[in-house]
């Protein structure tokens, strides 16, 4: 599983320890939650690392995990007209892109590097929330 890393020096400020838990929210999805638009809600929620390593101030998030409804995580998953058998380790862990700040000029798109074109993940302020 992913954690939520953060500077120690943050931890302190905050008030937080390794493994507690917190979500994730931002100014466009104060929430902190994503709908998968088939009944289900899922909180971007994790697990907090302090580690000296990461700037003060900067909250990071390994994007490989937290596979909702992907890659064999639900039932929900049909090839070839068979229904795979989900698998939830593959559902561990948390994905934090439902928070990554969007350009809601152009309709809810991600903000974009100007210079590269691709999606720019470094530029949303997020809030930890303990849970």
């Amino acid at each position: 599983s992913n954690k939520v890393l953060i500077n120690k020096c943050d931890g302190a400020r905050l008030g937080l320890r390794d493994s507690d838990r917190v979500r994730l929210t931002s100014k466009t999805n104060p929430k902190g939650e994503v709908d998968l638009r088939d009944g289900t809600k899922v909180k971007v929620e994790g697990e907090i690392k302090l580690i000296e390593g990461i700037r003060p101030g900067v909250v990071a998030v390994s994007w490989h995990y937290g596979q909702w409804n992907a890659y064999g995580a639900s039932e929900k998953i049909v090839a070839d007209g068979a229904r795979i058998n989900p698998d939830p380790r593959r559902a561990v862990g948390l994905c934090s892109n439902p928070v990554n700040q969007v350009d809601e000029s152009v309709g809810r798109a991600g903000l974009t590097d100007p210079l590269g074109g691709s999606v720019s993940f470094y530029d949303t302020n997020v809030k930890l929330v303990r849970v």
